[in-house]
């Protein structure tokens, strides 16, 4: 008995220290960053504890200056901008994964805040549902849906007339109806556009105040193709390319996925604001006229936000250098945004945390509104403040991303490093 008591403590013994030790690994390996950037001059830091250190390739040795190459913790003060990768082993021998370190000019962009309206494409209106019709003989059709039309497709034309809102398309399919034909459909999907030719299905109608009248339909839902109203974070003076909104655009009309290769941005103006409550994050009530109003193209809809090229835009705001992630810290900021009109207002906000990541990721930090004005006028971040820029030291540190329902006042940002990052590999893609 004695001794099957001392081999079950010792097995515990030995278990509560392999758990341990594997606690203690996966703790190390997920403080060290996949990657780190410093600008030219700049000290850096990476430190880890026994069992673990870290080591530098020969090349990287400059890079240290009286540093150690290899050890607990290495030192970095690079004036010339490069890239070196340092290696994690454990007891010194064995190797477990790589660290970028990456010495990188100052980037400098334009400070964003303008409200935006985004359109799906300048012309057209999109498919959000389809609906079962009966003709006037009770006959069941769906002849939107038969011809393959799905949810998220852009209509663009009728019978090669360009439409440019549901009631064009009306019109147009009543006119094919007059004449007994079948109306010719120009529809982009994903980016490729094709043609469908559809019978219009004549329908009885309720009609205010005289009964029932006609229609003629195809069976579909549609709506403008506007997705929206967000922020624009920051531009490009010389390039024109621009990053907004912070994160993805993922819904319209109940569609899940949408494609905004082509779509456009515009200029718009806050009317109104839906203030913000425990339970129900409130917006912006953003106008603009559509096409008339458009300022750039968009490229890419991606998880760190709308990236593309302004066409025809200039604005008063100034240029400003972007924080690296390491730089931004918890602590007082501000954010820039419209709340009213067009002009851009400048509000005091609280950085209460940010997350260490080992690799981009949307949600950077939280983020607390203390102004007075912006908590009396909106009740805190609401929907339609995405890629609201925040500033911290001087510095662009990132967007507003999304707000806490059950907290207004509170919300997520995401870092601006990981925003240009994303533009750059959409660059490098595109030349490619």
């Amino acid at each position: 008995m004695q001794g099957l008591k001392r081999r079950q403590a010792l097995f515990f013994a030995g278990l509560l220290f392999f758990l341990s030790f594997f606690t203690l690994f996966f703790t190390v390996i997920r403080s060290i960053p996949a990657e780190m950037s410093l600008l030219p001059g700049e000290v850096g830091r990476l430190h880890v504890g026994f069992p673990f250190s870290l080591f530098a390739p020969e090349h990287a040795r400059s890079w240290l200056g009286a540093s150690a190459f290899q050890g607990s913790e290495l030192v970095f003060n690079s004036r010339d901008t490069g890239k070196v990768q340092i290696e994690l082993r454990l007891l010194g021998a064995v190797p477990l994964r790589r660290v970028a370190v990456n010495v990188v000019p100052e980037r400098r962009v334009v400070l964003g805040g303008q409200a935006i309206g985004v359109l799906l494409a300048a012309d057209g209106v999109v498919v959000v549902g389809h609906q079962p019709l009966k003709d006037l003989d009770g006959n069941r059709y769906y002849p939107a849906r038969d011809a393959g039309i799905e949810a998220g497709d852009i209509i663009l034309s009728a019978d090669h007339v360009s439409i440019r809102h549901a009631e064009d398309l009306a019109r147009l399919i009543g006119a094919a109806a007059m004449e007994k034909r079948l109306v010719t459909l120009e529809v982009r999907r994903a980016g490729r556009t094709f043609y469908r030719s559809l019978a219009p299905v004549v329908c009885d109608w309720p009609s205010v105040g005289e009964g029932h009248q006609t229609r003629a339909m195809l069976g579909l839902f549609v709506e403008d193709p506007a997705a929206g109203v967000g922020t624009m974070t920051f531009y490009n003076e010389k390039t024109g390319e621009f990053g907004a909104l912070g994160h993805r655009i993922t819904e319209l009309g109940g569609q899940k996925q949408i494609w905004l290769q082509g779509g456009k941005i515009v200029s718009a103006r806050i009317s109104g604001v839906e203030h913000g409550q425990r339970g129900n994050p409130g917006e912006k009530i953003g106008t603009f006229s559509g096409p008339d109003d458009i300022i750039g193209t968009i490229a890419e809809n991606t998880r760190f936000g709308l990236f593309g090229k302004l066409e025809d835009f200039h604005s008063n705001q100034p240029e400003i250098s972007v924080s690296l992630a390491h730089q931004v810290h918890p602590g007082p900021a501000k954010i820039y945004t419209v709340v009213q009109g067009t002009e851009i207002q400048e509000f005091d906000v609280e950085i209460i945390r940010v997350y260490q990541q080992q690799m981009p990721h949307e949600k950077s930090m939280v983020v607390r509104v203390t102004d007075r004005r912006l908590l009396a006028m909106t009740g805190g971040i609401i929907q339609g403040m995405s890629g609201s820029p925040i500033v911290q030291d001087g510095r662009l540190a990132g967007a507003i991303t999304h707000v806490f329902v059950n907290d207004p006042t509170r919300g997520y940002g995401v870092l601006a490093e990981w925003m240009l990052k994303e533009m750059d590999q959409l660059a490098a893609k595109r030349a490619a």
